[in-house]
């Protein structure tokens, strides 16, 4: 029930953090082109709400709606949909929580970890089903803000 991507990024850890931590460089890289997104709340603390929404080519939209869980600079980030603002709990038809680590890599790069975790194997499917691993491997390479 855990989905995990790994990517090396020819960026240091802070640059890769700065690129997280504001949503509007978030939202120049966080998913692939032709989709965008916008994002209406945005409290990088721990209980702190996010509030976004991608939207696809053919006018799909996937919103993401929850809460921090954990941040701690320029090192991890938890956050889940299962919870809102000030931890409380709340309805999601999709229920996950997300781990994004970063560590130190090679000649300055940076190691990127994302896992998303589910309730159950059918949450998983339908992740895969909606393009984690070939969204989230993408990631608008041309437009990430960490390169100069």
């Amino acid at each position: 029930t855990t989905l995990t991507l790994t990517r090396q990024i020819n960026a240091p850890r802070d640059r890769v953090w700065a690129a997280w931590a504001d949503p509007v460089q978030l939202a120049k890289w966080w998913c692939p082109a032709p989709w965008r997104i916008k994002t209406t709340k945005f409290d990088f603390t721990a209980g702190g709400a996010f509030d976004s929404t991608m939207y696809g080519p053919e006018g799909e939209e996937m919103p993401a709606r929850g809460c921090f869980l954990q941040v701690t600079p320029k090192h991890k980030i938890i956050f889940t949909t299962l919870l809102a603002e000030g931890f409380q709990p709340t309805p999601t038809d999709f229920a996950m929580t997300a781990v994004i680590t970063l560590a130190d890599g090679p000649d300055h790069s940076t190691t990127y970890t994302a896992q998303v975790l589910h309730k159950d194997a059918q949450d998983t499917q339908a992740n895969l089903e909606k393009g984690f691993e070939s969204g989230g491997g993408a990631a608008r390479t041309k437009q990430e803000p960490w390169r100069t």
